[in-house]
């Protein structure tokens, strides 16, 4: 009966160790792909910017589902400013990726 017991939490404690690795290997699939669409959007504002290097008064933007005019001066302020921090968010990001991986090949490894 001990076996039983001991063969029956085993198989509880290699279960549960099978839903950790499940739910840190899902966390850390959303979480590239939060990586990427943040480094798309990176991309997207890098480019708008450069395009605005040469820009003076006003400009198109595309905000939802209208355009509006604004100051390119202020459009620059923006892109720069939201660049700043999709950059903070990819490094707390990676960082964050990279823990989860360690966890992820630890919890295989048990």
């Amino acid at each position: 009966k001990k076996m039983a017991k001991k063969e029956e939490d085993g198989v509880k404690k290699l279960e549960e160790a099978i839903i950790r690795s499940e739910i840190i290997a899902e966390n850390l699939e959303a979480q590239k792909h939060q990586l990427t669409d943040l480094k798309t959007q990176h991309e997207i504002n890098k480019e708008a910017l450069k395009n605005l290097e040469k820009t003076r008064g006003q400009v198109w933007v595309c905000t939802a589902d209208m355009f509006i005019q604004f100051p390119a001066s202020n459009v620059k302020k923006t892109l720069t400013s939201q660049q700043g921090i999709i950059t903070k968010e990819l490094a707390n990001l990676q960082t964050t990726i990279q823990l989860n991986t360690e966890k992820l090949k630890a919890s295989q490894e048990q």
